[in-house]
């Protein structure tokens, strides 16, 4: 189907060239988009007149629908993050993703989420599997928990427990970890929006990096 350009205007506000578009329906309340600047996107139905929306250029939100035809349009831009903590080249621990088939993979059993990995997460006797370890995620007091990154090397937090660590993903008040924060994982339109292409909760993504400390 066509997308008028009122609508291509409320959801790609920056390809004001783009007066068509072409959608896909995928059932189950799923539909991609592309319009002809190369734009991709996804928009999911979540029932009660909601749906979420992402696209490839990073924009996520949330669409309403009112009724009578008459709908409202939350599009936020895409986040900007911060590079002030560049990639320390830190021990490789694999990548924090829900793909369970991903070599790489914390949610690979066979992989670099496995419980007999040396230096696994999933290793409770690993100095990065310890629960009492100071550079393991599952210390709640550990203050060298180790650093997540995005696939572009833009630092995103330290994976932990730690729920006052400024940068911690556990922190429900800060940047990394508030489901509020467009940066952080907790946030399903965020960081945490399960159809970005580079969102840890995508199940066919790579996910973010996971670097501990040497």
């Amino acid at each position: 189907m066509r997308y008028s350009l009122l609508l291509m205007l409320l959801l790609a506000p920056s390809v004001v060239s783009a007066q068509t578009g072409t959608a896909i329906n995928l059932g189950g309340g799923i539909t991609t988009f592309s319009d002809s600047t190369g734009t991709t996107g996804t928009i999911m139905d979540l029932g009660g007149g909601m749906r979420t929306y992402s696209d490839s250029s990073g924009r996520t939100g949330v669409i309403t629908d009112l009724g009578g035809g008459v709908s409202t349009y939350n599009i936020n831009p895409p986040a900007r993050i911060a590079t002030a903590a560049p990639r320390s080249g830190g021990h490789d621990l694999g990548n924090l993703t829900v793909n369970p088939y991903a070599p790489d993979s914390l949610a690979n059993p066979y992989g670099a989420g496995s419980q007999f990995k040396a230096d696994g997460l999933n290793n409770p006797y690993s100095e990065y599997g310890s629960q009492f370890s100071n550079k393991s995620p599952n210390n709640p007091f550990a203050t060298d928990a180790p650093k997540l990154y995005d696939q572009q090397g833009n630092y995103r937090g330290r994976l932990g427990g730690n729920p006052y660590g400024p940068d911690s993903t556990s922190n429900p008040y800060g940047r990394y970890g508030s489901q509020f924060s467009p940066d952080s994982i907790n946030n399903p339109y965020g960081a945490g929006n399960r159809f970005a292409p580079d969102s840890p909760k995508n199940p066919y993504g790579l996910g973010w990096k996971v670097e501990g400390s040497k």
